[in-house]
């Protein structure tokens, strides 16, 4: 089954994906909040993809809200499972990865939310359901 990882920002999504037990950063989507955009983007990946689920990480406070109802409207929009899992601290174990793996400042800032949302779906895979 291959499942969508989403790291849920207000001007940034990243993306991983997983077609086994391993997730992998696939891509970052820049959307400025217009949610439009976002399911036809996302809308678009799952079919090119196959996608069989989606896993959304859950922050805290305001940002945790708006993730829940981000993945409220991907389980009407795209007719997909949608499972949720916490994210805290998601962004800094991708940081950590990044910096044992040799990506300079460049490359971190332009694949932190894709590396951030593969943790988070890892996360998932990892656990026992």
């Amino acid at each position: 089954m291959k499942v969508l990882g989403l790291d849920y920002g207000r001007v940034r999504i990243g993306l991983a994906i997983a077609e086994g037990p391993l997730a992998m950063p696939l891509k970052t989507v820049l959307y400025f909040g217009d949610r439009n955009k976002i399911i036809q983007t996302l809308r678009q990946i799952v079919n090119e993809e196959q996608v069989e689920r989606i896993v959304v990480g859950i922050s805290e406070g305001i940002m945790a809200k708006e993730s829940e109802q981000l993945a409220d409207l991907l389980a009407k929009e795209l007719d997909l499972p949608v499972s949720r899992i916490d994210e805290t601290l998601t962004t800094v174990e991708a940081k950590r990865r990044l910096l044992e793996g040799g990506a300079g400042a460049m490359k971190r800032g332009k694949t932190i939310d894709a590396a951030a949302a593969a943790v988070i779906l890892q996360y998932w895979l990892d656990q026992d359901r």
